[in-house]
């Protein structure tokens, strides 16, 4: 058998509760709208740091294919010269005279 004052606490209802004016909740939907606001503004925020960081991740990406499609570049770029050079050795000038 239970003490009487645990039987007590056990029989009396909960209390409502409160809003920031101190009044319960209207219709009875037993929670408080400003924390559910907060919460949902928390789930907002966390939502939009995630996305943010989704995007750096991505710009990251992107700045290292940019880099390396550069570096690719640079590479076609020295092949070229270095073949357009050797076409102008093999090729005579346009005088008649043989290239250098």
């Amino acid at each position: 058998k239970a003490p009487p004052d645990v039987a007590s606490q056990q029989a009396m209802p909960p209390p409502p509760p409160a809003t920031r004016n101190g009044a319960g909740v209207a219709g009875g939907a037993g929670f408080d709208q400003d924390a559910l606001r907060g919460e949902v503004d928390q789930e907002l925020l966390v939502e939009k740091d995630r996305n943010i960081q989704d995007l750096k991740d991505t710009v990251e990406i992107l700045e290292l294919k940019i880099a390396k499609l550069e570096q690719l570049v640079r590479l076609k770029d020295s092949k070229i010269s270095k073949l357009q050079s050797a076409i102008s050795r093999q090729v005579p000038g346009e005088n008649g005279e043989p290239g250098p």
